[in-house]
């Protein structure tokens, strides 16, 4: 999972792994910090 800056995606992939659901990842730092290359889908 991913957001702005991976406060609310850590609170979900928190609120997942509490649910038993396996392989919920949180991109640390969120998009902000990803230094990728980023595909734009229009």
């Amino acid at each position: 999972m991913y957001c702005k800056s991976g406060n609310r995606s850590g609170q979900a992939c928190a609120i997942m792994n509490q649910l038993d659901i396996e392989n919920a990842y949180n991109l640390i730092g969120g998009f902000s910090e990803w230094q990728g290359e980023v595909a734009h889908n229009q």
